[in-house]
C-alpha cells in the first residue's frame, strides 16, 4: 500500500475587493416561503455579531428595486420565486 505524502494547499490569490466590515454586515433575504424566511432570519439573528440589518423581500422585482437603493453585503437568494425560476434568477 502506497502512502501519499502531504502536499501544501496553495494560498488563494488576494482580491482587489474592499474588505467587508463585519461589524455592520447587511444581509438581504430573497425568499417567497414564509417558513424559510422565518428560519433564515432566526438563524442569522442567533449567529449575528454585528449591528447590520437583515432585510427580506419575496420577489425578484422587489430585490432589484432594493439593490437600486443600496447594496447589501450578502444576498441569500431563492432560485424558485414567483416572478423568476432557476438560473434566470441570477
Amino acid at each position: 500500500m502506497k502512502i501519499q505524502e502531504e502536499t501544501e494547499i496553495p494560498e488563494s490569490p488576494t482580491s482587489d475587493a474592499a474588505p467587508v466590515d463585519e461589524s455592520s454586515l447587511n444581509i438581504l433575504i430573497v425568499e417567497d416561503d414564509p417558513t424559510w424566511i422565518e428560519v433564515l432570519t432566526e438563524l442569522l439573528e442567533e449567529q449575528r455579531q454585528s449591528d447590520g440589518a437583515i432585510s427580506r423581500v419575496s420577489r425578484l422585482s422587489e430585490a432589484r428595486a432594493r439593490l437600486a437603493d443600496r447594496s447589501p453585503d450578502v444576498i441569500l437568494l431563492d432560485l424558485n420565486l414567483a416572478d423568476s425560476k432557476g438560473l434566470e434568477t441570477v
